[in-house]
């Protein structure tokens, strides 16, 4: 190379490059970095989608309503790396033998009412739906209900009610849901739920109301001198709710608490790691929490063994308890 080529622009020294075609070499070596950057591109996409937990989702309406007699069917469908097993939950329960993809009853009784849900697992690990609620009806359209203020009892007869589903009882107060999923009652403030037409279960406590909806979410209302209608932001996926004097607790699907409102004894205060629960009741200033393997949690005023305490617990002996099958897991 000749030393006159130094002092000429690059265009103009390109030709000179014992016979290299510079430009092309240039396209060509683009092209070969496009082509790795598709190729990483594809890796990271398809590393992602081998480490991503399943899909699933109960399919159809999130909210049936069917009678005792009556059949149901639910299906689940889901997406992972490959196979695909199921394991379906009622109430957190785990439901021995029910591994398919869909979960039928030929004949509903009062006991089928209640959140379902489903887990679906594949070789990167599991991942549980969302609910979906049965609610089993009779055709009542009165209930009885009592005040602690007065022990009297009193009857229910809400107007444009023709088949109850599920009511609660306060103070004085008594709240109901319909087979439509409207919500009816004697609260003061019941004209602030008119919209609600897909509620699944309702609780009552001494000055607020909480409505559970067909899509896990909850409704308050009442006053929030304490904080027990005011719904923590973001909870979801809940499957039963109660209302205790001041404060409120919501069981989710993955067998969790959450607790709100007044916690002057701790009765909101949730035991650090309690999990597995299927079952949560308020009270006056305590708060318990039915475990899965037949064990009841209890916290806050009125525990006998301190602010937190575990007593066990007979499910086939105990009225209304239903024996669990197992945790959520």
């Amino acid at each position: 190379m000749s030393s006159d080529i130094l002092h000429r622009s690059p265009r103009s020294v390109l030709p000179h490059l014992s016979g290299f075609n510079v430009v092309e070499i240039i396209q060509r070596g683009v092209s070969i970095a496009l082509f790795l950057v598709g190729l990483f591109a594809v890796a990271v996409a398809s590393a992602r989608a081998q480490t991503s937990l399943p899909t699933v989702a109960i399919q159809g309406a999130s909210r049936l309503v069917e009678h005792p007699g009556d059949s149901f069917a639910l299906t689940a469908t889901a997406s992972g790396t490959g196979p695909v097993t199921y394991r379906w939950y009622h109430d957190n329960r785990l439901l021995a033998g029910e591994t398919g993809a869909t979960l039928s009853r030929a004949s509903v009784t009062m006991a089928d009412a209640g959140a379902y849900t489903v887990m679906a697992t594949d070789s990167v690990g599991s991942q549980l739906s969302a609910p979906a609620f049965v609610l089993v009806g009779t055709g009542h359209t009165r209930g009885v209900f009592w005040s602690e203020y007065d022990v009297i009892f009193k009857r229910l007869s809400l107007s444009g009610f023709t088949n109850i589903v599920s009511a609660s009882q306060g103070y004085g107060y008594v709240v109901a849901v319909n087979a439509d999923g409207t919500v009816g009652g004697t609260f003061p403030q019941m004209a602030s739920l008119s919209a609600v037409n897909d509620a699944v279960a309702v609780a009552v406590g001494l000055n607020h109301v909480l409505v559970l909806k067909s899509n896990g979410m909850v409704v308050g209302l009442g006053s929030d001198s304490t904080g027990a209608s005011k719904v923590p932001a973001g909870l979801s996926n809940v499957v039963a709710i109660s209302a205790g004097t001041l404060h409120s607790l919501a069981l989710k699907s993955d067998g969790t608490v959450v607790a709100w409102g007044d916690d002057s004894y701790g009765e909101a205060d949730v035991p650090a790691g309690l999990s597995n629960v299927v079952a949560v009741s308020a009270g006056g200033t305590f708060s318990l929490a039915l475990k899965a393997d037949g064990t009841v949690v209890a916290w806050g005023n009125q525990v006998a063994t301190g602010p937190v305490s575990t007593i066990a617990v007979d499910p086939a002996s105990a009225t209304g308890i239903l024996p669990g099958e197992g945790p959520i897991a």
